[in-house]
């Protein structure tokens, strides 16, 4: 009332007439948001990594720094308090504060997770209001923006957990999260009026209807047209979407309520409740070809609520560039020398890399830069799949979620790969076992360094009717991970070899009858392990347990007494040793953007590496296991098998996992052999073995042609932008940027995405 008693035109200083102070009070129980679907699965057995999430009981003094109103509901950020305040202004003369929102982390459950930046959505077409935060923390999701659903009647107070996030591997599953840390985030309602047919007049908050082929009617308008210049697009914004300012100098575009998504999708459709490789399921039994009503986009998952938004249409033509390869996949020995995988005598020798139907209705099929290739295809473009006829390497891209593709993205499935970069320990026997010891640097379970209970867990999938203890022990032994060792020896002129212990390497084995026995010393030591140039299996050590900073690993082969081998290692290399962790007789992806994925966390009881139950990361898997063949193996025309045969191993026993009776057509998914498809990241293939064996370091390689690439608007042409603040100019359809680095302002034009400078 002050206010409104001033004579017009005064500049006073404002009168306080009300003075809020704010709580922080936190539940004694935190509570949890409702899993999806996909996330609700959980095995006592596995150290949990999320959910039941929420920080220490601690007393916080409140820090507010942002706020935003959704009608009479004001909501303050707070740099201090994990809390979102929740302030009832109904009554301006009387505040009241509500319960506070709780943000929180489901990666990182101890982390004391505030805010900096806040931002509530105008209702959507489902009458949903959603709050976006800017995390401020020292986690590894800091800038990050957290999602409350703060609809009327919603009780959710913790951050939304999104449907689809066990198969995105680089995203947490309650976050939006960019390369960039976010600065600030705004909303925009941009509603594209279309006429009714009726009245004449334009009507708003229409949703473009794909199964509507009266183009008069307002649904229809909002359908592309053949050549996608007009109607749905990823440039064009019909509905609600949240804008994003990044460190970057960028905004980013994420999508909300897009009310043309129904239209971006491909023409095909699955009426079934299970999705296909497209994404797609529960679809109208309509026509969407006939009139074309939609982009015919490869995904039914291109637009999702509370996702990066696509800067292309996700299409394998001139409209766009989807997930594709470049070339077929390209074999090479542990030299770099490249090796044949067709039909020939040499061919067949090595493994095979194919591609594997979706399903038992759904053939394989991939895009080679803008050419189809389809099981079941024409001559030219068949992508054959079976290992006794195959002449090329081949993988099929799984297209259900599109942001799995990251833009040309080069990958390599390296056999018996190494799990992380090189690393020095001092390689301390005792008794059985040796110590390898990474001091406070050491993050062996971050890097995904898998023991022998690590890999116990894992073979439960390549035994879908459960295993004996036998075989599973068979199975630890030749799958766990493995140190090699890669230093050299002292030198020859070393001290060391002149004392007592160097002299006497070796000689606790002298009784043996082998071509070392008469041998002790550095001699001794280059013959039992082989030089650095040349090693030989017995500087491989498995891992029998693995913490975050420390191994504790035993000879691969036996054939000795265990202690006397450990002895021999401390003997052998008595200094700091250079050594590299490997996968045991498996197969490791890496990609240039997504890296080694794996399951592993920390315990945090013990600080041991184990599987994490949490499906999102079960769902980062870079491992896989070939296929060989059982006994009776069906032959070739020249008597030998159609792919390499099983081994029975003197150290190890008889192979268990991923052994086929009959590999003639590829494995098939329901079928035997079915579980060690590998099926992560988008990409869907099996490994055959050659006949003979996989030798370590072999590597296929492949590079993607096109891939998932969000949306994103240049806020100048320079590069000491700073977007700093945003927001909303409805009655312009523009987004004003207050640029920290150029020290002025810009409007984003919503109708092209273009950035205008003002100074």
């Amino acid at each position: 009332q002050a206010l409104l008693d001033r004579t017009p035109g005064s500049f006073d200083d404002c009168v306080i007439e009300k003075t809020l102070t704010l709580r922080v009070d936190l539940p004694n129980v935190a509570p949890t948001e409702k899993l999806p679907d996909d996330l609700d699965v959980r095995a006592s057995s596995c150290a949990p990594s999320g959910a039941p999430f929420g920080p220490a009981q601690q007393v916080y003094a409140p820090t507010p720094v942002d706020f935003a109103a959704n009608g009479e509901t004001l909501y303050v950020a707070d740099s201090t308090a994990p809390v979102v305040h929740v302030l009832d202004t109904r009554d301006p003369c009387e505040i009241v504060e509500l319960p506070p929102l709780l943000p929180q982390s489901y990666n990182d459950p101890q982390a004391l997770i505030t805010t900096r930046r806040v931002a509530v959505s105008p209702r959507t077409s489902k009458g949903q209001n959603f709050l976006y935060a800017i995390e401020e923390s020292t986690a590894s999701t800091a800038g990050s923006v957290m999602v409350f659903d703060v609809s009327d009647g919603s009780n959710a107070r913790a951050p939304m957990l999104r449907p689809g996030s066990s198969r995105i591997t680089q995203e947490p599953a309650d976050r939006i999260q960019y390369a960039q840390e976010a600065a600030d985030v705004e909303f925009v309602n941009q509603q594209i009026g279309a006429i009714d047919p009726v009245t004449g007049v334009s009507v708003d908050q229409v949703a473009c209807d794909p199964r509507v082929t009266d183009l008069t009617q307002p649904a229809a308008q909002y359908q592309p047209n053949a050549d996608l210049t007009v109607g749905a697009g990823p440039g064009r914004l019909h509905g609600v979407f949240a804008f994003v300012a990044l460190h970057s100098g960028q905004i980013a575009v994420v999508d909300v309520d897009d009310l043309d998504a129904a239209c971006r999708r491909p023409v095909s459709i699955n009426p079934g409740p299970t999705e296909n490789f497209r994404g797609c399921a529960g679809d109208p039994n309509a026509n969407f070809d006939n009139p074309r009503t939609v982009s015919d986009e490869v995904s039914c998952n291109v637009v999702q609520p509370h996702r990066a938004r696509s800067a292309t249409f996700f299409l394998n033509d001139s409209h766009g560039r989807s997930a594709a390869l470049r070339q077929f996949p390209r074999l090479a020995g542990s030299t770099g020398k490249s090796l044949p995988t067709d039909q020939s005598e040499s061919g067949k020798q090595n493994p095979m890399l194919l591609a594997v139907d979706f399903s038992e209705t759904e053939p394989a099929q991939v895009f080679v830069g803008a050419s189809l290739y389809e099981r079941g295809g024409s001559a030219a473009s068949e992508l054959i799949v079976d290992p006794a006829k195959a002449d090329r390497s081949s993988i099929a891209l799984s297209l259900v979620e599109p942001r799995e593709f990251f833009p040309n993205e080069a990958l390599s499935l390296t056999y018996e790969g190494q799990i992380a970069a090189k690393a020095t320990s001092k390689l301390d026997p005792q008794g059985a076992q040796i110590q390898l010891d990474a001091g406070v640097s050491g993050r062996f379970c971050s890097m995904g360094v898998q023991d022998i209970d690590a890999t116990r867990t894992f073979a439960d999938q390549f035994f879908p009717n459960g295993a004996s203890e036998t075989e599973r022990d068979a199975f630890v032994a030749t799958h766990t991970d493995y140190v090699q060792i890669q230093s050299d020896f002292p030198a020859e002129d070393s001290d060391y070899w002149r004392t007592n212990q160097g002299q006497t390497c070796g000689a606790a084995l002298a009784d043996t009858t082998d071509e070392v026995s008469a041998l002790t010393g550095r001699r001794f030591c280059e013959l039992w392990f082989g030089p650095k140039e040349a090693p030989t299996s017995r500087r491989d050590l498995r891992v029998r347990e693995a913490y975050q900073n420390m191994l504790v690993a035993e000879p691969r082969l036996g054939g000795r007494p265990p202690e006397l081998l450990a002895q021999l290692v401390g003997c052998c290399f008595p200094e700091i040793s250079e050594y590299s962790v490997r996968a045991g007789q498996q197969w490791i992806v890496r990609g240039s953007a997504r890296g080694f994925q794996h399951s592993i966390v920390t315990d945090p009881a013990t600080n041991r590496c184990a599987q994490s139950c949490d499906p999102v990361l079960q769902g980062r898997s870079s491992r896989a296991l070939e296929i060989s063949c059982g006994s009776n193996c069906p032959r070739s025309d020249d008597g030998s098998p159609v792919i390499g045969l099983a081994t029975s191993n003197r150290e190890f026993g008889p192979e268990q996992a991923c052994v086929v009776d009959n590999p003639r057509g590829g494995v098939t998914p329901g079928q035997p052999g079915s579980e060690c498809i590998y099926e992560q990241g988008g990409m869907r293939f099996a490994i055959y073995r050659g006949r003979t064996p996989s030798v370590r370091d072999m590597q296929f390689t492949w590079q993607l042609r096109g891939g998932f690439i969000p949306l994103s608007i240049s806020v100048s042409t320079g590069s000491n932008s700073l977007p700093e603040q945003l927001r909303f100019i409805p009655g312009l359809h523009t987004v004003m940027v207050v640029d920290g680095g150029t020290a002025g302002l810009g409007l984003i034009n919503l109708s092209s995405l273009g950035n205008r400078p003002i100074y």
